[in-house]
């Protein structure tokens, strides 16, 4: 053991352990066809070899460096176990950071006044989802064309579904909460970007030849324009929108809690069980690298010789041996004779075989 151990070489956290007696796998129950399996093998692979080798891997073994049949535990089996008997702490630290969350949420759905504009802006969002500057629209060049553009709610797009994801909650007293606010001036922000990009885009598409030149003037003198433009609805999302501060209590609001990734980990396991052929048990789908590594079940050794007593292979070596050491003897003397005696021999084996077939033929005629 310990010289296999050498030579495997197992990692940290890994311990090599030997079978006796050894197991035999039958091919028959992982072989699939994988010449097309391609790097979708793990899709296509079918359902039974994927019961299959679960079924081998899932089986546990004693600690040691002989082992013998699994123990009739099963990993899938524990882990589950496992998940279900963690109950999570919760630390007094933990109750005050809640509090904490609880407050920065209050804030930020406070309603807060908004500008006639912002009204009709969220308003035209809810309705329709995205403005005009958002779809691929002909571009008027020239001043007037460069600020339809730009205003990204200027123009609606009546084909368009709303996608807005918060609701309308703007009445008479025209008050909306902080982060319905910012989400609108962001999203106005974006719009006008996303037009701008599409315009420019556009107006280097369609320009060829002699246009290119004066597209290049058009663009230097209308470039800053737009950028300056762009910078001012931005300016909208930071101070009116407040939008550094709701990303940045975000980071406090978006944190998962110890509790949270448990539900996770049981999730995944329940999202992922499938039901055995039999329904005796649970499925889990595993990965086998390589893909093809049955094919490495097929060797030479029998039973016989993984199972033997190692006196017993000592023996018939010794015995081969010698059997090889008898026959390289006879080979020598053969080759050791001179030429003129073989030839001798094979004479007189010649006519002891004539002489052999005159004998029925004599004995007949007397």
């Amino acid at each position: 053991m310990t010289t296999l151990s050498a030579f495997f070489k197992p990692t940290t956290g890994q311990i090599f352990a030997l079978q006796f007696p050894g197991r035999f796998l039958q091919q028959d129950l992982y072989a699939w066809d994988t010449n097309k399996a391609g790097i979708y093998g793990q899709f296509v692979k079918p359902t039974v070899v994927n019961e299959s080798e679960f079924r081998l891997v899932d089986q546990l073994y004693d600690v040691g460096q002989v082992i013998g049949a699994p123990s009739g535990i099963n990993l899938s089996i524990v882990y589950e176990q496992v998940l279900n008997n963690l109950i999570p702490g919760v630390p007094t630290s933990a109750i005050n950071f809640q509090k904490q969350q609880s407050q920065i949420r209050d804030w930020l759905l406070k309603d807060v006044p908004t500008s006639g504009w912002v009204k009709d802006l969220i308003a035209a969002q809810h309705n329709t989802g995205t403005t005009a500057a958002a779809a691929s629209t002909p571009t008027t060049s020239g001043p007037a064309g460069a600020a339809r553009s730009i205003n990204a709610s200027s123009a609606i797009n009546p084909d368009s579904k709303p996608q807005f994801a918060v609701s309308d909650k703007l009445g008479n007293d025209n008050k909306v909460n902080r982060m319905e606010l910012s989400q609108a001036l962001t999203q106005e922000y974006l719009a006008a970007k996303q037009a701008w990009e599409l315009e420019r885009d556009d107006m280097i598409k369609n320009a060829k030849g002699e246009d290119l030149d004066a597209l290049t003037r058009r663009l230097a003198h209308i470039t800053a324009v737009r950028e300056s433009q762009l910078a001012s609805k931005y300016a909208d999302a930071v101070v009116r929108g407040y939008s550094h501060v709701i990303r940045q209590y975000l980071g406090y609001m978006d944190i998962k809690t110890p509790a949270e990734t448990l539900q996770d980990a049981k999730d995944s396991l329940r999202e992922s069980a499938m039901s055995s052929l039999d329904g005796s048990m649970k499925i889990y789908p595993i990965q086998m690298s390589p893909v093809d590594w049955f094919q490495s079940l097929s060797t030479s050794f029998t039973m016989e010789d993984l199972t033997m007593n190692a006196d017993v292979i000592a023996q018939q070596l010794d015995i081969k041996s010698r059997q090889i050491d008898n026959l390289n003897a006879r080979l020598a003397s053969i080759q050791a004779n001179p030429k003129q005696s073989v030839k001798d021999l094979q004479e007189k084996l010649d006519r002891r075989r004539r002489m052999t077939r005159r004998l029925p033929s004599s004995r007949l005629a007397t």
